[in-house]
C-alpha cells in the first residue's frame, strides 16, 4: 500500500514547494510549449497579388521561379498559428520570448515561393532564448515549406514547428518533430 500523507518522504518536498508558491512540477515537464509559426494570412494574400501583378506586367512568369530572394521580394509578417498550452506556465513564461521566435526560425525571412525550394526544406535548427528572469528556453524548430493552392496558382510558404523546453534534448526533439510533421 502506498502512503501519500504529508509525512511520506516523496510528498514533503511537493507540499513545501506548493506552500511557497513555486511550481514543483516545472522541472518535470520535458516539453513546456509547442508553437507553430507561419505567415499572416493577409500578408500572404498581398504578396500573392503582388507576384500575380508582376507576372501580368511581364515580370516573373509561371515558368520562372520567383524565389522571393531578390530585392523586390517582400518579407511576410510571421504570426503564431498555434500554441499549446495557450496560456503561460507561471514558472516558465513563453509570451516574453514568443515575439522573438520568428527572427530565429525564419532567418532568411518569411517569403512566398512559386516553386518548392530545394535544399531548404525540411530543415532542423535549434537555439536558446533567455528570458528576463534568466530562465533559458531551448527551442527545437523544424522548418518546412507548406504548399498553398490559390486561384492565382501554387505557392510555398515556410512554416515552423517549435518545441520549447528547459532541457536541451535536441536530438529527441528533432525526432519528435519529424514524427509529428511527417507522420
Amino acid at each position: 500500500s502506498s502512503d501519500l500523507s504529508p509525512a511520506h518522504p516523496t510528498m514533503v518536498g511537493v507540499l513545501d514547494s506548493q506552500r511557497s508558491g513555486h511550481d514543483a512540477f516545472a522541472q518535470q515537464r520535458l516539453i513546456n510549449y509547442f508553437v507553430v509559426l507561419g505567415p499572416c494570412q493577409d500578408s500572404f494574400k498581398e504578396e500573392v497579388h503582388r507576384i500575380v501583378s508582376r507576372r501580368s506586367e511581364g515580370g516573373a512568369t509561371a515558368g520562372t521561379p520567383d524565389h522571393g530572394g531578390g530585392p523586390a521580394a517582400s518579407v511576410l509578417k510571421a504570426v503564431t498559428l498555434e500554441r499549446y498550452p495557450a496560456a503561460d506556465y507561471g514558472d516558465v513564461a513563453l509570451s516574453p520570448v514568443l515575439v522573438h521566435l520568428p527572427q530565429f526560425c525564419f532567418q532568411d525571412g518569411l517569403r512566398v515561393e512559386s516553386s518548392k525550394p530545394s535544399g531548404k526544406s525540411p530543415a532542423f535548427l535549434s537555439f536558446t532564448l533567455t528570458a528576463g528572469n534568466g530562465i533559458r528556453l531551448h527551442i527545437a524548430c523544424l522548418l518546412v515549406h507548406e504548399r498553398k493552392v490559390t486561384k492565382a496558382g501554387v505557392f510555398y510558404t515556410p512554416k515552423a514547428f517549435c518545441l520549447a523546453s528547459l532541457f536541451p534534448c535536441l536530438a529527441l526533439f528533432r525526432n519528435i518533430l519529424a514524427e509529428l510533421v511527417f507522420a
